[in-house]
């Protein structure tokens, strides 16, 4: 009787190392790489994979040659713009070091958002992280950074184990509102859906997932640039 306990402890004792191995699984490394974008903003950057990210949201107000960016604070040039623009959530620049800028697909389109070197990720290459997180009904808690600091409650499933640390930026509706912030990352891949949509990916507070979705190209969307 005493050698089938002990075979059960046994066993219970490895499947609770083999869970707290699980859960400190390292898929990052932090590198000692920077990138300045045109605007002379700094970025640490991380490899997650294969891959190589931007540790921060793009915040560049111009193109990598030099043209700016329009910023576009009126709601109605918002809401048709198709040359490309940006702006801060809430037309407030101190969430510029926080949130980043918030782009229209227009000027993902362009093909010069990002620092030469560097671009926009596709819906593929975003796919590719999120396979290598464990998949999109996961991905999510380990992209999202830890706490409620950035994030509404619950936060659910939030370990930042990739240490990607993505915050609740929010986005700029194609109405030209501000909406979500603290709920939500909505994130620009440059693959287009169709005349009117390309796809992102979408963090929510309450969910672990990474999802992808079709989203109207005037809203403003934070961007992670990926390595060339």
């Amino acid at each position: 009787m005493s050698k089938k306990i002990n075979t059960k402890i046994m066993k219970n004792l490895m499947l609770m190392l083999v869970f707290i191995a699980s859960s400190l699984i390292i898929y990052s490394q932090e590198t000692n790489e920077t990138i300045t974008d045109i605007d002379g903003n700094v970025y640490k950057t991380i490899k997650i994979g294969t891959q190589t990210w931007m540790l921060e949201n793009l915040k560049t107000t111009k193109y990598n040659s030099g043209a700016p960016i329009q910023k576009l604070m009126d709601v109605e040039k918002w809401q048709f713009d198709i040359s490309g623009a940006y702006a801060w959530y809430n037309d407030d620049e101190s969430n510029k070091d926080i949130y980043g800028a918030l782009y229209n697909w227009a000027a993902v389109k362009k093909g010069n958002l990002a620092p030469k070197g560097w671009h926009i990720p596709s819906i593929e290459e975003w796919q590719v992280m999120i396979d290598f997180l464990g998949g999109e009904k996961i991905a999510g808690g380990k992209l999202k950074d830890l706490g409620t600091d950035f994030w509404d409650s619950p936060n659910k499933g939030a370990d930042n184990s990739s240490g990607f640390k993505a915050v609740a930026t929010g986005c700029k509706s194609k109405e030209g509102s501000y909406l979500l912030v603290g709920n939500r990352s909505l994130f620009w891949s440059s693959t287009s859906s169709n005349l009117l949509q390309a796809k992102s990916i979408t963090l929510i507070f309450n969910s672990p997932k990474a999802s992808v979705f079709a989203t109207s190209k005037n809203y403003g969307c934070a961007i992670r640039c990926i390595k060339d």
